[in-house]
């Protein structure tokens, strides 16, 4: 009846339900089994850079059409429509 199942389910048998989730949280705690929390963290970090390049390029985007747009401007009045 074992001899099929796999062999987390013949570990969980032999030890205990409570033993076993016991052993899986120790195994996390130590580092022996990777948090899935770690993962995301990195993946979090990973967006941040990507939003901060992003960012970059949108504020020099930005400088360079109000330069474009002062440079085109005829009054004193869409000057100061080019900063807005």
């Amino acid at each position: 009846m074992i001899n099929g199942l796999p062999s987390w389910v013949k570990i969980v048998t032999a030890v205990g339900f409570p033993i076993a989730i016991a052993l899986i949280l120790l195994g996390v705690l130590i580092g022996f089994i990777p948090s899935p929390l770690m993962e995301t963290q990195a993946i979090v970090k990973d967006n941040n850079k990507l939003l901060q390049g992003a960012e970059i390029v949108s504020q020099t985007s930005v400088k360079i059409l109000r330069s474009i747009c002062r440079n085109g401007a005829k009054s004193e009045l869409t000057i100061l429509e080019c900063d807005r």
